[in-house]
């Protein structure tokens, strides 16, 4: 992936794939989703490019179907509650918005793009499995 910029999300995408590996076909449908965003980014598909492009600088907003080839392997990971899959995917997230590769506001209604942005707060507040002890009833947030 062109750029310093992008690169953390094929290193999270990655991350990712070896922990779904290491699980036996336990993630499938994860572990699925992500090779098919990395075979666009590193191939020389259309979306690919626009995907690179985007994430090889600060401040390039990813739209419509790019942004949700990215999103949805993370959506996916955080929907496990596996910690090995959701903190690679958290910190991912949080460098896409960090770097304003997406941007929106979930609190105007009508706002650019307001449904992902709600989309992004529910997966984020989602993730914590409120069935376990308070022990591990979170996860670090770098």
């Amino acid at each position: 992936m062109a750029g310093a910029a992008g690169g953390f999300v094929t290193r999270a995408f990655e991350a990712m794939l070896k922990e779904c590996a290491a699980n036996r076909g336990k993630f499938a449908a994860l572990q699925q989703s992500i090779q098919s965003c990395l075979d666009s980014i590193k191939g020389a598909t259309a979306e690919g490019a626009v995907i690179t492009e985007a994430l090889a600088s600060a401040g390039r907003v990813l739209e419509g179907p790019q942004a949700e080839l990215v999103l949805q392997p993370l959506r996916l990971a955080v929907e496990t509650k596996h910690v090995k899959l959701v903190e690679p995917a958290l910190d991912c997230l949080h460098k896409l918005i960090a770097y304003d590769h997406l941007e929106g506001d979930p609190g105007l209604e009508g706002g650019k793009n307001s449904p992902l942005f709600t989309d992004i707060l529910n997966m984020v507040c989602g993730c914590v499995d409120n069935t376990s002890s308070d022990r591990y009833n979170h996860i670090k947030l770098r």
